[in-house]
C-alpha cells in the first residue's frame, strides 16, 4: 500500500507523526519528532559538537520540579556566532515539549485522535486522484 500511495506522490509517511511521551525510544538529533525535520539537519553546528549522536530525546531533556531541563554532552563549550544563534534556537524550539511518562508512539496525522481510519487516507487519496483528473 505505501508504495501504492507513494506512486501517487502523496508521501505516505508524512501521514504519520511521532508521538513523544517518555523520550526513550526516539532519537533526539536523527528522528523527525519535532515536525518534518531532523534537528541534526536543522542544527548541523550543534550536532556537529554533540558526543553522542545516537542519543535519545531522554537523554538530553527531562523534567525537574515539573519544569523541562536540558542535559546536553558537548565535545567543547558552545562557542559564539552560529554555534551560540542554534543553541538559542533550539532551546526555544524544545522548550514547549511536554514529556509523559507511557511508551513513545505513533500518531494518525489525518485524523485529530491521531488514530488511522481507512476513511481518512481514503479522502486524502481521492483528493489527490480528482486533483489530476480536474
Amino acid at each position: 500500500m505505501c508504495h501504492d500511495v507513494n506512486s501517487l506522490n502523496i508521501p505516505f509517511s508524512s501521514f504519520f507523526n511521532r508521538s513523544v511521551s517518555e523520550g526513550i525510544s526516539i532519537k533526539f538529533w536523527d528522528e523527525e519528532w519535532l515536525g518534518t525535520f531532523k534537528l541534526a539537519e536543522v542544527y548541523p553546528k550543534l550536532y556537529t559538537l554533540e558526543s553522542m549522536k545516537d542519543c535519545n530525546i531522554h537523554d538530553r531533556l527531562f523534567k525537574l520540579n515539573d519544569h523541562l531541563s536540558f542535559a546536553w554532552n558537548w565535545r567543547r563549550s558552545i562557542r559564539g556566532g552560529r554555534e551560540k544563534e542554534e543553541m538559542e534556537s533550539l532551546a526555544c524550539l524544545v522548550q514547549g515539549v511536554e514529556l509523559k511518562s507511557g511508551p513513545d508512539g505513533w500518531s494518525w496525522a489525518l485524523e485529530s485522535s491521531g488514530e488511522f481510519t481507512v476513511k481518512s487516507l481514503r479522502v486524502k487519496l481521492d483528493e489527490k486522484i480528482l486533483q489530476f483528473i480536474s
